[in-house]
């Protein structure tokens, strides 16, 4: 027979896993909200998806980092639909200036926070490298170049002025706010710290 902890630790993973679904459902409802609202402004944002109906995520973990196998962040980005075109593959985006887009980091875990949080900002010009088959190729870089600002927000709110002009691969300014996210629960939260923070960060 199994042994009483080895019980225990099944279903204490069972409930953890629970848990987690339940957190990833209710943040995907948000998402889509988001989209909803983003959609009635006057660009019209539509979200950008690699492939499917896709978030962007910090990609493969290796054997070595288990802690990763559970992305610490995922994110999603939007762009004026004049620019952008849908297939079945996702989406396509032009890669033409002045290129306005909406992202929202959505961070789990990390050192310099006690909560979830969401990081939503606005990036004007924003140019990836040409070598990229198509815009969307490139939008894990975006999440990943906002590392090196982490530690410089501390307990600040914002807006932070962000920009990358020195990498090759990635180009753009624009400004950013951090939200708590267990404190965005309705379609009135979206309308109040969201969508009109979109408009002044713009």
């Amino acid at each position: 027979m199994e042994n009483s902890e080895t019980i225990n630790l099944a279903a204490q993973l069972n409930l953890a896993q629970d848990l987690l679904i339940k957190f990833f459902n209710e943040t995907a409802t948000l998402i889509k909200e988001v989209e909803g609202q983003l959609k009635r402004l006057p660009e019209e944002f539509v979200m950008l998806q690699t492939t499917g109906y896709g978030v962007i995520t910090i990609g493969s973990a290796g054997i070595e980092f288990p802690d990763l196998w559970l992305s610490p962040y995922f994110g999603v980005v939007f762009a004026p639909s004049k620019f952008v075109k849908k297939d079945k593959r996702g989406t396509k985006t032009k890669q033409q200036p002045p290129l306005k887009v909406v992202f929202m980091k959505i961070v789990l875990r990390d050192d310099n926070i006690k909560e979830p949080e969401m990081w939503l900002g606005v990036l004007n010009d924003i140019e990836f490298h040409a070598s990229y088959a198509k815009f969307e190729k490139g939008l894990s870089h975006l999440f990943y170049s906002l590392i090196k600002y982490e530690k410089k927000w501390q307990d600040k709110r914002g807006p932070f002025v962000i920009e990358s002009t020195e990498s090759k691969w990635l180009k753009f300014k624009g400004k950013l706010i951090r939200l708590d996210l267990l404190s965005l629960t309705n379609s009135e939260d979206v309308s109040n710290k969201i969508i009109k923070a979109v408009s002044n960060l713009s």
